[in-house]
C-alpha cells in the first residue's frame, strides 16, 4: 500500500481491498458501554470507534507507525510519500553542550526525540512526533522548554489550568529567549514564538484560537492524557504542526479510547525515563506507601453518591484516622498534603486539625491565585505544617517542600493516584523517602472498587506498598 504522510492526518493513495479491510480492523476500538448503548442493541452498529475512514482512506497520522509494524507481521508492505514540510534540526549531540544544567535522563530524552525516525519501505521519515513518558517531578516542563528552544519554531502549548500555564511560562523564560504569549485567563496574546493556551479558553474561543495555527512547527501538549477529552482532537486536527509531544507521566493503554486518540494525534511513547533508576541517583524521592483499611460503617446498598458523602466525606471512623496520621507525621516534623475531592470534607478536616492543635489551611478552586500562592509561601517558610488541598493541586503544581501526603479524597483514576503521589516526590534531605497514606474502603462496593484501582495504580508502578493494621 502506498500512503500519503500528512502533519495531521495521512491518506491511503494506493490498497488492495484485503489491505483496506486490514486497516479497518487494526484502527478500530471498541466504544466503553457499547454493550449498553440501544444501536448495539438493535444489532445496527458493532460497537466500535474507528479511526480508519474506508470511504476516504485516511486515519491520523500518529498512527503511522502502528501500522507499519502490524503490515510487517502480515507481510503486507507499506510505501510513503511525505507530503509534510518537515524543517531540518540542529545536531541534537549539541544539546548536552547547550543545556549543561540538564541531568542525564533528560539529555537521553530529548536525544531520543530528536533522533527519531519511521523506516518505511522506501523512506525514512523524520519522526518527531510522539509521548514523553517521564516521572511526575522529573522535570518533563523543563525538557518541553529546551526542546522548544533547540527546535526554535513556532510552538503552541496547551495546558488543562491558569496554574500550569504560569507556572511553565516561568520555566520556558528561564530557558529561551523566544518570545512568549498566553491565551487564557483573560489574554489574547496571539503574536508570541511560543503560545501557551488553556484548554477551557480554547474551547469558549476557538474562532479566535484558530488565528494562532498558521506556521505552528512544534506542538506540546502537557499533562496528554487528558486527551480523552474532545477539545484535545478538535486541536490537533485542526493544527498542522509536523512536531508533537505529549508530556505525561503515566503509560498509555492501547485498550484506553482516550489514549488511542492520542496516539492518533501525538504518536506512540517516544522518550521516556526509568523511575527506579532516577530514583536511585536521587533525583525524586521514593515514595512508601501505607494503606490503612476502612471496614466500618457498612453500607453496601448505598448508591456511589450516598456512599461517597456518608462513608468518606462524614464518616467519623475514617476522617479520625487522618487526624491521626496527620499527629503521626508531625511527630516526625513533616510537611503533609492532606488531597480532598469534595470542598465540605475540606472544611470538616480543616476543623479537626485545627481543634487537635495542628495548624494547617484548606485551599480549593475558589480561592484565588493570590491566595494559593500565599499557601505556597507559607509552607516554604514552615509557617505551615499542614495544607489541604482539593483538586487544584493534582497536577502540574509543584509542592517540592511537603514531604508526605494523605489521598483523603479517594476516587477511581489511576492516573490521578500517580500525579497525587508525584506531587511531594522531588527529592528530600536525609533518607529522600517520602510518606503517603490512602485507604481501602470497605464500606460499599463502589468505594471499594475505586479504591482497588488505587491500589492496582501503585502496584503497576512498583511503589513500596504496605498495609499496617495501625498507625
Amino acid at each position: 500500500m502506498k500512503i500519503a504522510v500528512g502533519n495531521s492526518y495521512s491518506k491511503v493513495l494506493e490498497c488492495n481491498n484485503e489491505e483496506n479491510k486490514f486497516l479497518d480492523h487494526i484502527l478500530s476500538v471498541p466504544m466503553p458501554g457499547h454493550k449498553f448503548m440501544p444501536a448495539f442493541k438493535a444489532g445496527s452498529w458493532d460497537g466500535l470507534k474507528r479511526f480508519y475512514s474506508t470511504a476516504y482512506k485516511t486515519f491520523p497520522t500518529g498512527f503511522l507507525p502502528f501500522i507499519i509494524g502490524q503490515s510487517e507481521k502480515e507481510k503486507f508492505k507499506v510505501f510513503t510519500d511525505d507530503k509534510r514540510n518537515v524543517p531540518a534540526l540542529q545536531d541534537p549531540t549539541r544539546i548536552n553542550e547547550k543545556y549543561p544544567h540538564l541531568r542525564d535522563y533528560q539529555v537521553k530524552g530529548l536525544t531520543d526525540i530528536l533522533t527519531s525516525s519511521l523506516r518505511s519501505e522506501n523512506q525514512v521519515l523524520p519522526w518527531q512526533r510522539g509521548v514523553a513518558r517521564f516521572q511526575t517531578g522529573t522535570g518533563k516542563t523543563l525538557m518541553a522548554a529546551c526542546l522548544t528552544d533547540f527546535i526554535g519554531k513556532r510552538t503552541l502549548f496547551i495546558v488543562e489550568r491558569r496554574e500550569l500555564m504560569y507556572q511553565s511560562i516561568d520555566v520556558f523564560k528561564t530557558q529561551t529567549k523566544m518570545s512568549v504569549g498566553a491565551f487564557g485567563d483573560g489574554k489574547e496574546e496571539l503574536d508570541g514564538d511560543i503560545i501557551f493556551c488553556m484548554v477551557q479558553t480554547i474551547e469558549s474561543k476557538f474562532p479566535t484560537f484558530t488565528k494562532l495555527l498558521p506556521n505552528i512547527v512544534l506542538l506540546v501538549i502537557d499533562e496528554c492524557h487528558h486527551s480523552s477529552k474532545g477539545i484535545y482532537h478538535k486541536i490537533a486536527s485542526k493544527c498542522q504542526a509536523p512536531f508533537r509531544i505529549g508530556l505525561s507521566a503515566t503509560p498509555l493503554k492501547r485498550g484506553d479510547l482516550g489514549d488511542v486518540y492520542l496516539i492518533g494525534d501525538c504518536g506512540e511513547i517516544i522518550a521516556e525515563g526509568d523511575r527506579e533508576e532516577i530514583q536511585s541517583k536521587g533525583y525524586i524521592a521514593k515514595p512508601k506507601i501505607y494503606i490503612f483499611t476502612i471496614k466500618e460503617p457498612l453500607e453496601a446498598r448505598l448508591s456511589y453518591k450516598m456512599a461517597y458523602n456518608t462513608l468518606i466525606v462524614n464518616n467519623d471512623t475514617r476522617n479520625d484516622l487522618i487526624i491521626q496520621a496527620v499527629k503521626k507525621l508531625r511527630e516526625k516534623n513533616k510537611s503533609i498534603l492532606v488531597l480532598i475531592r469534595i470542598i465540605e470534607h475540606g472544611k470538616i478536616l480543616e476543623r479537626m486539625i485545627k481543634k487537635s492543635g495542628i495548624n494547617c489551611l484548606f485551599v480549593s478552586g475558589k480561592d484565588s491565585m493570590v491566595v494559593r500562592k500565599q499557601a505556597k509561601e507559607a509552607i516554604a517558610s514552615k509557617n505551615l505544617s499542614v495544607l489541604i488541598a482539593s483538586s487544584i493541586w493534582d497536577e502540574g503544581v509543584d509542592a517540592p517542600l511537603l514531604d508526605a501526603g494523605i489521598l483523603a479524597g479517594g476516587g477511581a483514576s489511576d492516573i490521578k493516584s500517580i500525579q497525587r503521589v508525584g506531587r511531594i516526590l522531588r527529592p528530600k534531605e536525609g533518607s529522600n523517602i517520602v510518606y503517603i497514606i490512602d485507604f481501602k474502603d470497605m464500606t460499599n462496593k463502589y468505594l471499594l472498587n475505586h479504591s482497588m484501582a488505587r491500589i492496582k495504580a501503585y502496584e503497576d508502578e512498583k511503589f513500596d506498598i504496605s498495609y499496617p493494621k495501625s498507625l
